[in-house]
């Protein structure tokens, strides 16, 4: 690159570059009234271009493009100042302009965490490394990493979020939705939550759905590798005989025993996959409308049997985050009561002695030595004492009994149950925590899940 030193140039030559990183140059009040009283102390950087924007040498320059002094000249001119100090460099090219500009940005502390992350993400495209980041920034390669992650999410999504101060978004939401794999269920959940708990309980509820299926492709892809597919849409499981149950925690201990050529099937349910062989007789004509009236009863009831599972296991799920402190609640004190009041309503009773065997029982704590077992008790009843009373009273509510909405004994709906869950609901709110679409379809007497299976019961039964 050719210098041609430093020159006074008329502020009306110079034209911000515009692809500078720093989309936003800030309040320039206060740089305003310094260079009223001192005049520009430091150069501008510029490059000598055409009327098109093009690279030319300086004595054939119709206007200069700044590559580094962008609030200098914005305030420079705000100032009423004609003249500013710039050293010219020729030969500089898009890709030099664009690293001189990043690296000068990079090191300021007002530029805002989309910013950086925008230009962390286009040194990368100019062919940077996290390691050149990481030296010509001064940042570390964690906040890089999660600087470049930010990057990916919707600019206009994240904007919106950013201006609303109801929503109070953080940086630490953010890296919660790195928790997801899938950058369009990221962008969902940061279109979708109404407030930073939500967006929380939402990305934490997301990551866990994640890799459930990613348990289930595991244990699906060793079965297909075995021969044995997907039970075909036209046959039904209740009509074969199971012959391996598999629940998903222990997806990495599959083994299984099959003749080769033998005609077996996979089945996936709520949080397992169960293998089935067809059983040899088949219904006789006489027998094929109830056959069918049974069949659709089965249907219906599994449907319900999965919203009845989603439905307890979410709020389970919710309630352990608390304890474990993966959800957080803007105000602990709110929420703390209203998980006491779950406590009353739910009948259940505060007990040391209680919660801290729930406290080993969820850390998976069991010694087998009789001293080592009561050494660990008694640490961890320390432990759970030492606990605030917003996550003593999550831990007794892991091992409350949640009944299932609906009763599938009777196809009807337990509206006690129902009762003590808006108690429940209410308290998990503080934690981000929204029922879904199912869920108050599950909960409400005119729901269609209850209608079909009430009507296939009573069909079925009578």
């Amino acid at each position: 690159m050719k210098q041609r030193g430093i020159l006074k140039l008329p502020t009306y030559k110079l034209v911000p570059h515009p692809e500078n990183p720093r989309k936003d140059l800030g309040d320039l009040t206060e740089m305003t009234e310094s260079v009223k009283k001192h005049g520009i102390l430091q150069n501008l950087t510029v490059v000598p271009v055409d009327r098109d924007g093009n690279n030319v040498e300086a004595d054939k320059a119709d206007k200069y493009m700044v590559i580094i002094g962008h609030r200098r000249l914005a305030a420079a001119k705000a100032a009423g100042i004609e003249e500013v100090p710039a050293r010219i460099v020729e030969d500089m090219t898009h890709e030099e302009q664009l690293l001189t500009m990043l690296e000068e940005n990079m090191q300021r502390s007002d530029l805002t965490p989309y910013d950086q992350a925008q230009g962390f993400q286009l040194m990368l495209d100019l062919g940077q490394t996290v390691e050149d980041i990481e030296e010509k920034s001064g940042f570390s390669k964690t906040t890089i990493y999660h600087r470049l992650n930010m990057a990916k999410l919707d600019k206009e999504t994240l904007k919106e979020k950013q201006d609303d101060d109801s929503f109070q978004l953080t940086i630490s939401d953010l890296i919660e939705l790195e928790k997801i794999k899938d950058v369009e269920k990221r962008n969902e959940i940061l279109k979708r939550a109404k407030s930073s708990s939500e967006l929380k309980y939402q990305a934490n509820s997301a990551a866990k759905e994640e890799e459930k299926q990613e348990k289930f492709t595991k244990i699906t892809t060793i079965l297909e590798k075995l021969g044995i597919n997907e039970m075909p849409k036209d046959m039904n499981y209740w009509q074969c005989e199971r012959l391996y149950h598999i629940p998903l925690e222990e997806y990495g201990n599959v083994e299984i025993d099959v003749t080769e050529g033998e005609e077996v099937y996979y089945y996936k349910s709520w949080d397992s996959v169960d293998i089935y062989r067809p059983r040899q007789e088949q219904p006789s004509e006489a027998t094929k409308e109830e056959s069918k009236t049974f069949e659709q009863y089965k249907r219906a009831q599994k449907d319900v049997q999965e919203a009845n599972n989603r439905f307890v296991e979410s709020r389970k799920d919710a309630i352990e985050d608390i304890v474990f402190g993966s959800l957080k609640a803007t105000n602990e004190e709110t929420a703390a009561r209203a998980l006491w009041q779950c406590i009353l309503e739910f009948g259940d009773t505060v007990d040391l002695e209680e919660m801290t065997g729930y406290w080993m029982d969820i850390h998976g704590l069991e010694p087998e030595d009789p001293d080592e077992a009561e050494e660990a008790f008694n640490d961890c009843k320390d432990e759970v004492f030492e606990l605030s009373y917003e996550k003593q009273f999550a831990l007794i509510l892991t091992h409350t009994y949640l009944p299932a909405p609906i009763r599938i004994y009777n196809a009807t709906l337990d509206e006690d149950a129902v009762e003590k869950y808006k108690v429940l609901d209410k308290a998990l709110a503080n934690y981000g925590f929204t029922p879904s679409a199912m869920d108050k379809d599950i909960t409400s007497p005119d729901g269609e899940l209850l209608r079909v299976f009430k009507k296939r019961n009573d069909e079925y039964k009578n």
